[in-house]
């Protein structure tokens, strides 16, 4: 890689800088790297598994995949730069990670005591965000309970409300594998 940083993930984390300039501890990278492997595998694995289901259901759908990985990997196995080069199969596992997140809910803790409409949710309070729910909302999906891989097509990410489509959750508490996790399951 430039400037003799390695292109892959040790690489990327041993050359990772806090604002001080220090980098990680070499017990923070193993647990980074822990993190990514060991919890990353399962999720991974269970949002394929939606894809294949919802692909195998939906035959224009699998069609479609074919003649775009046939016409862009021209019979190769596709690598990381393939994904942006795939849009619609990266549409297929988004719409999969929609309708079924390999993570449905997500739990947090309230930091500070907040006020919705006439409910109060105390500071410490452990609520559960379901992304399950939110991601077949009406309000930002089209009808929400279809397999519609074609609908990521236009930039609806970057049109959608913030977290009205989190399947690697949002903010700081956001999944470090999600880039990881894409790139495996298109290879």
């Amino acid at each position: 890689g430039p400037d003799g940083v390695q292109d892959d993930l040790v690489g990327m984390l041993l050359a990772a800088r806090d604002e001080d300039g220090s980098g990680m501890a070499d017990r923070q990278i193993r647990d980074e790297i822990m993190t990514i492997l060991l919890a990353g595998h399962e999720t991974t694995a269970l949002a394929l598994f939606y894809s294949l289901h919802l692909i195998s259901r939906h035959p224009e759908v699998e069609q479609r995949l074919l003649e775009e990985c046939s016409g862009i990997l021209e019979g190769r196995v596709p690598g990381p730069t393939d994904l942006d080069r795939l849009p619609f199969t990266r549409a297929i596992i988004q719409e999969s990670m929609r309708l079924y997140p390999p993570v449905p809910g997500i739990g947090r803790a309230i930091k500070e005591t907040r006020q919705f409409g006439d409910f109060e949710v105390r500071k410490g309070t452990q609520i559960f965000v379901m992304q399950y729910l939110v991601h077949r909302d009406q309000r930002y999906f089209h009808d929400p309970d279809e397999f519609r891989p074609e609908r990521w097509l236009d930039g609806l990410e970057r049109q959608l409300p913030r977290c009205s489509y989190f399947p690697f959750s949002d903010g700081p508490r956001i999944c470090i594998g999600a880039h990881f996790a894409m790139l495996e399951m298109l290879t």
